[in-house]
């Protein structure tokens, strides 16, 4: 360990899935201080195919320490298909997010 943490070995969520094999995903939670789109990124199969809800931290301060912003996070999961089921009258989740909130995206083909 030095000055900057401890380097630990790191691994998608897509191989760890595929590592497993044919199980499903029932619910995804992401609270990584701002790396929220890395996750995405190693996600994108698993996302794709098993389509599960997500709770993930949305906070505008660490997500641009990290290069991107809570409305570029939220418009990801909107193009992927996921919506913030607390949004009102059926807007943008990106139109209702608070400096930081932890939220619930469904898919809103499972509903």
């Amino acid at each position: 360990m030095d000055a900057h943490g401890i380097i630990v070995p790191a691994v998608t969520l897509d191989d760890l899935v595929a590592e497993a094999g044919p199980r499903s995903v029932s619910l995804v939670k992401i609270d990584v201080q701002g790396a929220e789109m890395l996750v995405l990124e190693g996600a994108k199969r698993m996302l794709g195919k098993m389509r599960p809800p997500l709770f993930v931290e949305v906070d505008d301060r660490n997500l641009v320490d990290m290069g991107s912003s809570a409305h570029a996070l939220v418009a990801h999961l909107e193009q992927a298909g996921y919506r913030d089921p607390r949004a009102r009258n059926g807007g943008p989740a990106s139109k209702a997010l608070a400096r930081w909130a932890l939220r619930q995206f469904a898919n809103p083909l499972l509903h």
